[in-house]
């Protein structure tokens, strides 16, 4: 319940009086009696709170489904002109556009409608707004058996690409008034999560600070071997919670074998669902944990000149 507050900025008596007056989600409960939300039901929280930030009752839209409550928050993007709100329809119809060609397994049309879809918004809000409400509904389409698992792992594959793109695009302008810092990001060995990772490196070089993606499942080894030879000021490793026929490695170890190796004054940014199985008190150095980007971004905002 705690890290729903956190990404959602709800506080612990609205998020009860949602769940118990109105019905807006319906989490489990784990066998020690904590609540357990899914990722489908924290970004309908998210969607909801954003609405009554804009001025409804969470009376009259708790019941609404999660396709009408993206609906309403699509339309209620400010627009400047008339411009700005016809780039809005725009997306919104090739977003649908884009799901419709996934259901029909049509590739190629799906990556043409991907690369409007990225013209057609900011590269800000293509990786930050866009992108996360369209996976969100490509997990919902799979979770309605509109879509199968190789049709969800093709359409991430799509969108990574435009991310990489994105991320390949941002430079570093120099002559800035203060001294960008420098980040390497990696996955560990056997861990092929790294669409998080990417938007993490994207938030870094939006701040314009100096980034090396080294992507997914790097071995410790050539980690510490990347560091040594990169000297980073911090490195930000994707940590993803993956079942024992997974796992290659325990976050713990992998961690552990880096911290024994590397100065001391590099430091440590974890992400991911696996990272709260870190034990920060194995690790020699400081050691910080967000959960979503936009944690990630307000941190980046607040580092000091000079020094991470």
């Amino acid at each position: 319940m705690k890290a729903v507050l956190r990404q959602t900025g709800l506080n612990a008596d609205n998020l009860r009086a949602w769940e118990k007056r109105y019905q807006a989600v319906k989490p489990s409960r784990s066998e020690s009696g904590r609540r357990v939300y899914t990722e489908t039901e924290v970004q309908r929280l998210s969607m909801l709170a954003d609405l009554v930030r804009q001025g409804h009752a969470i009376s009259k839209i708790a019941q609404k489904s999660d396709e009408e409550l993206l609906s309403m928050l699509q339309k209620s993007k400010p627009s400047s002109n008339a411009s700005s709100r016809v780039t809005q329809t725009g997306s919104a119809e090739s977003t649908e556009a884009f799901l419709s060609a996934m259901e029909k397994f049509d590739l190629p049309a799906a990556r043409v409608i991907f690369g409007k879809i990225r013209f057609l918004t900011s590269p800000r809000d293509l990786v930050f707004d866009l992108v996360p409400r369209l996976m969100f509904l490509i997990g919902k389409k799979v979770i309605e058996r509109k879509l199968t698992i190789s049709q969800e792992h093709a359409a991430s594959e799509i969108i990574q690409g435009y991310m990489k793109r994105v991320y390949e695009d941002l430079v570093i302008h120099e002559g800035t008034s203060r001294k960008p810092k420098k980040f390497l990001f990696c996955t560990r060995e056997g861990d092929l999560h790294d669409f998080g990772l990417i938007m993490a490196a994207i938030a870094c070089r939006f701040e314009g600070h100096h980034t090396s993606y080294l992507g997914r499942n790097m071995p410790a080894t050539a980690m510490i071997e990347a560091i040594q030879s990169t000297r980073p000021d911090a490195i930000v490793v994707g940590l993803a919670r993956l079942s024992e026929a997974e796992e290659r490695v325990r976050i713990s170890d992998y961690l552990e074998k880096i911290d024994r190796e590397v100065r001391p004054n590099v430091e440590f940014w974890l992400g991911g669902s696996g990272a709260d199985l870190v034990r920060r008190d194995h690790l020699s150095r400081d050691v910080w944990i967000f959960e979503t980007i936009h944690e990630l971004e307000e941190k980046l905002k607040t580092t000091a000149p000079g020094g991470i």
